[in-house]
């Protein structure tokens, strides 16, 4: 049987669903409106992250090249960045402190995952992938 995050794009429909949740039990107050802010910039900028890595992508990590252009001439893991910040605007719109652990355990994992994919990196690139990392943030 698939994992749920085997299917293209479940991790978007996620989201969104979580979204729409969180407008049917949430108040319309400013809190609500930042969180859809937040949620509708980061959904676009992770999507554009996923659709710039192309074939690239993989579950498991294999460093078979360094994508130096477009959100990753900026970010060295704009999938983790704006999917976690995809999850903070729904977080702002439920204002739920119960959803705050969950958050944090999400945000802790992207990190270690991304601090793993850059000892890959290095082990592959070496030097290369040190000066990628000098000129661009998390």
């Amino acid at each position: 049987m698939k994992n749920l995050f085997d299917i293209p794009y479940s991790d978007f429909v996620l989201a969104i669903l979580l979204m729409i949740l969180s407008l049917l039990v949430g108040q319309q107050d400013i809190d609500t409106i930042m969180g859809i802010i937040i949620f509708i910039i980061s959904i676009v900028l992770w999507f554009l992250a996923k659709r710039q890595l192309g074939k690239v992508f993989q579950v498991k990590v294999e460093a078979k090249t360094i994508i130096k252009k477009g959100l990753y001439s900026k970010f060295r893991h704009p999938i983790y960045l704006f999917s976690s910040l995809t999850y903070l605007g729904v977080l702002i719109s439920f204002w739920n402190l119960y959803l705050i652990l969950p958050y944090i355990a999400l945000v802790v994992f992207q990190i270690v995952r991304a601090r793993r994919e850059e000892n890959v990196f290095i082990h592959r690139f070496g030097n290369e992938y040190r000066e990628y990392m000098k000129k661009t943030l998390f």
